[in-house]
């Protein structure tokens, strides 16, 4: 059983833009939830950031050089709670989410995991290979970016701890697709805020950038409808939130330099150079109206917290 069918689907009238969610994968028995991973790694505050206004942590040695591993996406744990989610994905295949309190200073990698029934009928857990550019929090869902594929969605009380750690099993797959002629939207990256679900496409050159914005459905906090694209984005985008109207995204000038912030709305964007540290990716925006973003490169990695604008 590698991938259940579609369960429910919907299009977009007006681009053909389609997204179908799968029926659920196979529950793992013995399921603890996020809460009770055991946050074992110590995070450190990092002054290196102080002088511009920015809040930084970073992670322990061998995670702020691991060149396997790289940081990607950033999200809320629940509501009103500190705790984020970073996800990270690997080169060599496979993905992760770190739990993070800042306020302890202490973290754990927990193994995103897709559950699936071999041929003799036994349930393994199989790596998910996702590039997790972006991560969602609805309720206790967690969607993770997915590009061309779409995004995976898993249940944060489904955490089930292995003989290998903590692993979380995706319970549905969110998939793109579009009519002959009309590009498939990459989920690139996303984030969630009162209007639903925002996405972006990473491109440089001639490929699509859209913006686009999938309801929630208040009832059951999952995903209720097809993208709708509301414009365009800039060229390398990583991260996007909305809030009030409000479009925040970030780009990335490599490893050395520092990054953009760019503010307005899509289609009409102004930069903010040398607003983000080095290597911005995903952005998040917390309650009280900061944004977060992590960085990917080694020796350079940090969770950061940015001054309100």
């Amino acid at each position: 059983m590698s991938q259940p069918e579609a369960e429910t689907a919907w299009v977009d009238e007006a681009s053909g833009l389609r997204l179908a969610r799968s029926a659920a994968y196979p529950r793992v028995p013995g399921a603890v939830g996020l809460e009770a991973v055991p946050l074992t790694g110590q995070l450190r505050r990092s002054w290196a950031l102080r002088a511009v206004g920015m809040t930084a942590w970073t992670w322990e040695k061998p995670d702020r050089r691991d060149r396997e591993w790289w940081p990607q996406g950033v999200t809320d744990a629940a509501e009103a709670d500190a705790t984020l989610l970073v996800s990270w994905y690997a080169k060599s295949g496979g993905s992760r989410v770190s739990v993070v309190d800042t306020r302890a200073g202490w973290y754990a990698h927990v193994r995103l995991a897709l559950p699936r029934v071999d041929d003799s009928g036994a349930l393994e857990l199989a790596p998910l290979k996702v590039h997790a550019g972006g991560l969602a929090r609805t309720g206790r869902w967690l969607h993770v970016a997915a590009t061309a594929k779409g995004f995976y969605t898993a249940h944060l009380d489904d955490v089930v701890v292995t003989d290998e750690g903590p692993v979380l099993p995706v319970r549905h797959a969110h998939r793109a697709s579009a009519p002959d002629g009309v590009e498939p939207l990459r989920y690139s990256f996303l984030s969630a805020g009162a209007s639903g679900i925002v996405v972006g496409e990473y491109a440089r050159g001639r490929k699509t950038r859209r913006l686009a914005r999938i309801d929630v459905d208040p009832r059951t906090d999952l995903p209720c409808s097809a993208p709708v694209v509301v414009g365009e984005g800039v060229a390398g985008m990583q991260g996007v939130v909305e809030r009030e109207g409000r479009w925040s995204v970030t780009t990335s000038h490599g490893p050395w330099g520092p990054g953009s912030l760019w503010t307005g709305s899509p289609g009409s964007f102004e930069a903010r150079r040398w607003a983000m540290p080095m290597g911005p990716e995903d952005l998040y925006a917390d309650a009280a109206g900061d944004l977060w973003t992590v960085t990917e490169h080694p020796r350079r990695r940090w969770v950061v917290r940015l001054p309100q604008h």
